[in-house]
């Protein structure tokens, strides 16, 4: 699952996953990823909380009063949301997750392989598409990004990763996208806008404070429906 919050993308727990086999008495282990950063190791209690469709959840990464997994149905899918109490039972946040399926690439472990499905729901959500452009030389680009980090046509690029660990990653204002993390002679990162379909790819510079910003405009590329 992964957090539908727009105001909270990279703050407190962005993504989990229930492990159904990892169910200890009236206890379920659940794999989270703190901050969009760190992953740990919390717990579902099948314990009534007062809401009729309520669990107790317990975090070791959070420290802001009482937690509760509600869940409601919507079709054939189960909505799950995150309330968060303070000591006077009052709620003080409540952040919806969404159900993502994803395919394991390295691991097929879920505690690992819960990083990669986070990722792949961003690709999903922000660049993967088909894609018609241009270059800086105004040079044709039909380009294809998939879910799983995959890229093709967009000139020696294989592979890409979005940008979402503000924590651990390069600090600046920009967003940006890593290509071929795992080929050191083609790796490289650039900065990337949206406007409506138009998506636009620039090469990155640092200020006199070592603060990346847009440099120059790499691609032009228009999402193709």
């Amino acid at each position: 699952m992964v957090s539908e919050s727009e105001q909270n993308l990279d703050e407190g727990i962005t993504a989990f996953v229930i492990e159904p086999r990892q169910l200890r008495g009236d206890r379920l282990m659940v794999y989270t990823i703190l901050n969009n950063h760190e992953g740990g190791e919390d717990q579902l209690v099948f314990r009534n909380t007062g809401h009729p469709q309520g669990l107790e959840f317990i975090s070791y990464g959070e420290d802001n009063g009482k937690l509760e997994l509600a869940y409601s149905f919507r079709g054939q899918d189960t909505s799950l949301t995150l309330n968060t109490y303070n000591r006077r039972g009052r709620l003080i946040q409540a952040v919806a997750y969404r159900r993502v399926r994803f395919r394991y690439i390295v691991s097929s472990d879920s505690r690992d392989a819960l990083g990669e499905g986070l990722q792949q729901a961003v690709h999903e959500a922000l660049i993967a598409g088909r894609y018609g452009g241009v270059d800086s030389a105004g040079r044709s680009v039909q380009a294809t990004f998939t879910p799983d980090g995959q890229v093709r046509g967009l000139g020696q690029f294989r592979a890409y990763e979005v940008h979402i660990d503000f924590n651990g990653g390069p600090s600046t204002g920009e967003d940006m996208v890593f290509f071929d993390l795992n080929a050191s002679k083609r790796r490289q990162t650039l900065g990337y806008r949206f406007s409506a379909d138009t998506l636009r790819l620039f090469s990155l510079r640092k200020d006199s404070i070592e603060q990346p910003y847009l440099y120059r405009l790499i691609y032009t590329l228009v999402r193709r429906r």
